[in-house]
């Protein structure tokens, strides 16, 4: 059954009357030539129409292809607005998903995330076509507190004929008692434990208990009510990591919910911001990577990348899993990762022809993805490759030979934030070895804050194992490899994965060494003194071990990959 939907939803309890229209030719009966309504900063594909209206002369006849109406309207911030419009699909046209409303809100030419699920609504979805009849879509918002400018836009997707007619975006006036969050915003994310709430209140004097018109009380994820007589910012500190939500109502003095109640929240996310050169070699228990102090999510609300046996698994798979990021300090110049890369065999033979979902990224504190990789169809007899973009989603090339399921390749990304261009070396040793360089795109490029690994849906949905990540500002400070692995303590193991009976302890000074062999629940499994600097592994299991090493000019902990 089809359905008309008009959400309305506002974020502070106000009183509406004596609106003031701020949206210039909503009503398209205006237009400098049949194809350009006046008023407009974009009119993609569109016509003026005379017979197909929703009142007065004219509408707009837009014909799909993702193509745009679009207009910026000067706002003021807090203030609260009622955005409508009229719309009505042709009849024969289009799959249902054909028109949507996509919309922000604005401040300094930025675009801000705020009420995202109404301004790209319904619930941040395609507008129905509701039979091919005209419908309206209208939404009441209060404006955030920093926000100058509404950018309004439509779109009408490929296959679709669309008639747009009567946009509105109204000023209503405010009379009734409000309470905003004014920073941070929603969804925000931000580094450190401490988070400063700003509040703001119109028409309600906060005072105390006996005076003013009432006060606020606020909690912070679900907790205790906390009573507050000021409007100051609410100052939080020594949070865990992680999503938060504070919520606020206005009370009156004997603490009781104002009719209508006035209410606000926030949601935001707290990350660890690291250094450089950061090094990640995922000794976590079995289970989920975002439980890892080190990584936050960014998007994606399904399964989790995992942690199995000290290795770091992103999944292609069905559904919205989820993307984590590292935090980086900013840096001028160029950005090093690189990680030892296996592809699990999914059991379908090699990666297909259309297969482009990147799963290693580098990006901003936004969702401007630059330095992807990703596995791609072999070019020969393999079972893959790898294929690098600079920008793009899908790769500018692809490494100079064909890769193997399950065997573990050494891969080094770099990015130049000046010139703006990626290069990749796989099993590299120094930066003058084979590598490939992606687009040279235009500068200059984007300034990086964060690392991240993706999962998505692809062709063959193979299972990616990530180890010993290190990120850095030269090549030569990202060469921790699971082969020749160097510790802060002058020991190296050798070779780390180890096929035999024997691992090599390396150390710039002949000694003796106390050597224990734990596995990673903290089982102890071989403890003996080693006097030429060789651990006799050969009843050790396939997996993976933690060695302790201890000598007389330090000690260190090893992560040892048996197999």
């Amino acid at each position: 059954m089809k359905h008309l939907y008009i959400l309305l939803f506002t974020a502070l309890s106000v009183g509406l009357s004596n609106g003031q229209e701020v949206m210039v030719n909503g009503g398209f009966e205006s237009w400098d030539d049949a194809s350009t309504p006046t008023g407009y900063s974009k009119a993609e594909n569109t016509a003026q129409e005379s017979t197909e209206v929703y009142s007065g002369t004219y509408s707009a006849k837009h014909t799909g292809g993702t193509k745009d109406i679009a207009q910026t309207v000067t706002i003021d911030g807090g203030q609260t607005y009622t955005i409508s419009l009229w719309y009505k699909v042709e009849a024969g046209t289009g799959d249902g998903s054909d028109a949507r409303i996509w919309s922000n809100w604005k401040a300094g030419g930025s675009n801000l995330s705020d009420d995202a699920a109404s301004l790209k609504g319904p619930n941040n979805s395609y507008l129905d076509n509701n039979n091919n009849a005209w419908t309206n879509y209208s939404v009441t918002l209060t404006a955030p507190a920093t926000a100058d400018a509404l950018y309004f836009e439509v779109r009408t997707y490929s296959g679709a004929v669309v008639y747009w007619d009567d946009f509105s975006v109204v000023k209503e006036a405010v009379a009734n008692p409000s309470l905003a969050i004014s920073s941070p915003s929603d969804d925000a994310f931000i580094a450190g434990t401490d988070v400063d709430i700003a509040i703001a209140v119109q028409n309600f004097d906060v005072d105390a208990v006996g005076s003013g018109d009432g006060h606020i009380h606020y909690s912070l994820d679900g907790g205790s009510t906390v009573m507050k007589y000021d409007t100051n910012p609410i100052s939080l500190t020594n949070l865990s990591y992680g999503e938060h939500t504070l919520t606020a109502e206005l009370v009156d003095g004997n603490h009781a919910s104002l009719d209508p109640a006035v209410t606000t929240s926030v949601t935001f996310t707290t990350y660890k911001q690291q250094t450089l050169p950061f090094v990640e070699e995922f000794d976590y228990p079995d289970g989920e990577l975002s439980s890892a102090d080190n990584w936050t999510v960014f998007s994606g609300t399904g399964y989790d990348i995992g942690v199995v046996s000290g290795k770091a698994e992103v999944k292609h798979a069905a559904g919205s899993g989820k993307d984590l990021f590292v935090s980086l300090p900013n840096v001028n110049g160029s950005i090093y990762y690189s990680f030892d890369l296996a592809v699990i065999d999914p059991g379908t033979g090699p990666i297909g022809g259309g297969d482009y979902e990147y799963f290693a990224i580098l990006k901003d504190d936004e969702y401007n993805y630059r330095a992807r990789i990703d596995v791609v169809a072999p070019t020969a007899t393999g079972d893959f490759t790898l294929g690098l973009s600079t920008k793009n989603s899908s790769a500018d090339l692809n490494w100079t030979s064909d890769l193997t399921y399950g065997q573990s390749y050494r891969v080094t990304v770099m990015y130049d934030q000046d010139s703006n261009i990626a290069k990749l070396w796989v099993d590299a040793s120094t930066e003058s070895d084979t590598s490939i360089t992606g687009t040279d795109e235009n500068d200059p490029g984007t300034s990086i804050t964060q690392f991240a690994l993706r999962q998505s849906t692809s062709s063959v949905n193979e299972t990616i194992q990530i180890d010993n990540l290190k990120i850095g500002e030269t090549f030569d400070s990202t060469t921790l490899s699971d082969r020749l692995e160097e510790s802060s303590s002058n020991f190296r193991l050798y070779p780390n994965p180890v096929s035999g009976n024997v691992v090599n302890i390396i150390s710039n000074n002949i000694d003796v060494f106390e050597v224990d062999v734990f596995s990673l629940s903290g089982k102890l499994i071989i403890s003996n003194i080693s006097n030429d600097g060789q651990i006799n592994i050969s009843n050790l299991k396939s997996g993976v071990y933690l060695i302790n090493i201890e000598s007389s000019y330090g000690n260190t902990t090893k992560k040892l990959i048996v197999n």
